[in-house]
């Protein structure tokens, strides 16, 4: 019997999360209805228990690897170098996906326009894995991403895999804004970006994650890729104000009916989706 074509990569840059391991490797593999999936973990040498983690997902796993390496942008190249799926994507080791996530990635991939790219919403959970934020965007435009910053939920966004290739390797010098770094390479590459309006990710804020601890190191480097941005394409358009498109984005996401985001944000009254998000990923804490 032939095997069904590989369709997902993800790839997984791991050290020292044992608590939240499990969780984060249970979501790529409790994802139904794609098929065949290919998870590659890159762990950079952990001794707080996260080794006997992996282990025990056996053979699930096509390959893992511990030992010192050169940061968790090195281990994201080395790992997206192995990658043989069509759509490739990485989830932080404390992190996870929403049930169902890869099945919606998947047809929106296939759809007539062929994006290059699949971003959708996310969002923010504590240690517990409770609500504390969701995260909505616009569609993508690299006008945006000079003058507002970075505006997708990186484990929310994934990759045809002929596209990644074509920007690889990304800055091993960077320790936090390897994602900015990826898109704004993704976009310099003429990449086609589509919005899928669902959540997909939750990304987990607790006491040692980097969101916690160097953020004043991600703003800078992620400053530096978007000044590095405006400079390739300073000399095609103008640009508008700063303003301007935040008042452009807001109005967009009120006219999708998304108004109580357009509104408050996303951490004064979460939507029920996100509620639901929410508890829909407790079911890996369970295993």
């Amino acid at each position: 019997m032939t095997p069904s074509p590989l369709l997902f990569t993800i790839v997984t840059p791991s050290y020292n999360q044992a608590a939240f391991l499990p969780s984060a490797i249970r979501s790529v593999l409790g994802q139904c209805g794609v098929g065949r999936l290919e998870y590659i973990i890159k762990d950079g040498g952990s001794t707080d228990g996260s080794i006997d983690v992996i282990r025990s997902f056996g053979d699930r796993l096509a390959s893992w690897h511990s030992g010192r390496d050169g940061g968790q942008t090195a281990a994201l190249n080395e790992g997206f170098r192995e990658a043989t799926g069509q759509f490739v994507a990485w989830i932080n080791s404390d992190d996870y996906y929403i049930p169902g996530a890869f099945e919606a990635v998947l047809r929106r991939f296939s759809a007539l326009d062929r994006p290059d790219v699949v971003f959708g919403y996310g969002i923010t959970v504590d240690a517990t894995g409770a609500l504390i934020r969701e995260h909505r965007f616009d569609d993508f435009s690299v006008e945006a991403f000079v003058r507002l910053g970075f505006d997708l939920h990186q484990p929310s966004m994934f990759i045809r895999r002929e596209r990644l290739v074509r920007v690889l390797p990304l800055d091993v010098s960077l320790r936090f804004a390897m994602d900015v770094d990826l898109v704004a390479r993704l976009a310099m590459d003429g990449a086609t970006f589509a919005r899928l309006p669902r959540f997909l990710s939750a990304f987990r804020v607790h006491g040692s994650s980097k969101t916690s601890n160097i953020l004043d190191v991600g703003r800078e480097e992620a400053r530096r890729i978007r000044e590095r941005v405006h400079g390739a394409i300073s000399g095609e358009a103008k640009l508008r104000s700063a303003l301007a498109l935040r008042l452009r984005r807001r109005a967009h996401i009120f006219g999708r009916g998304e108004w109580r985001y357009a509104l408050l944000g996303g951490s004064l009254w979460p939507s029920s989706e996100a509620k639901a998000a929410a508890r829909a990923g407790l079911c890996w804490d369970a295993g």
